[in-house]
């Protein structure tokens, strides 16, 4: 069965990043600036692009896309999660703390992610123990700079005491 091509996006490099579906399965991959498959996620064999398919590919994107295709290129079987990191970080769904920690947010659950060099508390990283969509998405928002880092909320040891004192009135008599 042919692939077909559902999400393209050109790169500051002039290379293209492709999503495909092929037999109900999403296949990622990154072509060269001539249309040619370079790598793709799963080791599948992906058709060249044709020069109307690049011509459309030309619309300004977010440059964590750029990151997201290196390292599908470097690491195609992380292509589904360099995606979705992308994803998270042009989502502006990052949020990085000054001594380098971060929240991420889940674009499938409710809730958001404890992140830092080496942890994440989201099931994909409990499960494998190694690279989830949050790590590589805090990964990708420190290498491009945003969102600017913000201090961790902390507490007040203790909330001051009201001056005020309320009593029951004494009753007539």
């Amino acid at each position: 069965m042919k692939p077909t091509l559902t999400q393209l996006t050109h790169l500051s490099t002039g290379d293209y990043f492709a999503t495909w579906l092929r037999s109900g399965t999403t296949v990622e991959s990154l072509h060269g600036s001539d249309g040619r498959c370079l790598a793709s996620s799963l080791g599948a064999k992906l058709p060249r692009l044709t020069k109307a398919e690049m011509a459309a590919a030309h619309a300004e994107r977010h440059p964590a896309y750029d990151l997201a295709a290196q390292g599908t290129a470097a690491r195609p079987e992380l292509a589904r999660r360099m995606q979705a990191a992308a994803d998270l970080v042009a989502g502006g769904l990052v949020t990085l703390y000054e001594d380098g920690a971060g929240i991420v947010a889940s674009r499938s659950h409710a809730c958001a992610h404890q992140v830092d060099d080496h942890h994440c508390d989201c099931q994909d990283f409990q499960f494998r123990g190694s690279w989830c969509a949050h790590r590589i998405a805090r990964r990708m928002a420190l290498a491009l700079g945003q969102p600017e880092l913000v201090r961790p909320f902390v507490a007040p040891a203790a909330f001051p005491q009201p001056r005020l004192s309320i009593s029951a009135p004494s009753p007539a008599g």
